[in-house]
C-alpha cells in the first residue's frame, strides 16, 4: 500500500459501525473521512454516537436496510424530527432481490420521500434490483443518489450515469474483472470508493473484516484500473464526494 502524503484526504463512501471501529486519531493519521450508515432502528443511536465521536472525520446517514425485517419506517421519520440537524444523509436504504416484500418496497419509497423532504443525499442498496431502483428514483426530487457497491450490468451503469447517480466500488474491485471493467465505464465525475466495513472479503485483506483504514488499498487498485495517477484519483473522488454530500470536505 502506498504512503499517503501530507495534504491528501481519502473518503470511504460507505461503512457501518462495528466493534473496534477506528478512533478519530486513527482516521486522522491515515487522513480518511467516512460515511457511516445505520441499518436498523436498533443501531440508529449507536451509529449517531459513533459519528459524533469521530467528527469531523465521519458523516452520519440514517436509514433502514432492506435485509432487516420488522422495521417501522414511521419510527425513523419521527426520530428524524428530533435529530435532523445531525443527519448528513439517508442510508442505507434500498431493495434486494432476496427480500422482495411489499413492506420493503413501501419502506424504500417512504425513505426516499424522507430524503426529498429533508434535502439529504441518499445511499442506496440495489442488490439484484438495479432496474427496479432506477425506475423508482425519478418519482422523487432528490439532492443526490449513490448506488453503493455497484455490481449491475454495463447497460444499467449507463442508465445510472444518464440519471446523474453516483456509484461506488469497494474491495471486491481489487480482484473482480467485472467490477474493474465497470469502474472504467463509470463517468469520472460520478465515481466514489468504499470499504462497506465490516464486510470480509476472501480474496483480499487476508479474509479479515474490512475497515476504513484499508481504503487506501482500494484507491491504489482503482488508480491502476483507471490508469491514472493516484493523487489525481484522490482529488477526483474528493470533488465527487463534496458534490454528493453537498458540502466541502476540507483537509484538516
Amino acid at each position: 500500500m502506498p504512503d499517503l502524503l501530507d495534504g491528501r484526504l481519502l473518503l470511504d463512501a460507505h461503512a457501518h459501525p462495528f466493534d473496534g471501529f477506528p478512533r478519530r486519531r486513527e482516521l486522522e493519521e491515515v487522513r480518511v473521512k467516512v460515511i457511516l450508515n445505520s441499518s436498523s432502528q436498533d443501531d440508529l443511536q449507536q451509529t449517531l454516537s459513533l459519528s459524533r465521536s469521530l467528527r469531523p472525520y465521519a458523516f452520519f446517514f440514517a436509514g433502514l436496510h432492506p435485509s432487516v425485517p420488522d422495521q417501522e419506517v414511521e419510527r425513523l421519520v419521527e426520530w428524524m424530527r428530533t435529530h435532523e440537524g445531525e443527519v448528513d444523509g439517508i442510508g442505507e436504504v434500498g431493495l434486494d432481490r432476496r427480500f422482495p416484500t411489499q413492506e420493503r418496497w413501501y419502506r424504500f419509497r417512504r425513505q426516499l420521500e424522507l430524503a426529498e423532504e429533508t434535502g439529504r443525499p441518499v445511499a442506496v442498496h440495489s442488490r439484484g434490483m438495479v432496474d427496479e431502483v432506477l425506475r423508482c428514483l425519478p418519482s422523487y426530487r432528490l439532492r443526490s443518489v449513490l448506488l453503493h457497491w455497484f455490481a449491475g450490468t454495463a447497460s444499467q451503469l449507463a442508465k445510472c450515469m444518464e440519471m446523474g447517480c453516483y456509484v461506488s466500488f469497494g474491495p471486491a474491485a481489487t480482484y473482480s474483472k467485472k467490477l474493474r471493467s465497470l469502474m472504467t465505464l463509470t463517468n469520472r465525475d460520478r465515481l466514489l470508493l468504499e470499504t462497506d466495513s465490516p464486510v470480509s472479503y476472501g480474496a483480499c485483506f487476508e479474509g479479515r473484516p474490512s475497515s476504513p483504514l484499508l481504503i487506501p488499498s482500494v484507491y491504489f487498485c482503482a488508480a491502476e484500473a483507471l490508469k491514472v495517477d493516484q493523487l489525481e484519483l484522490e482529488e477526483l473522488v474528493l470533488v465527487n464526494a463534496s458534490k454528493f454530500l453537498g458540502r466541502p470536505l476540507e483537509v484538516r
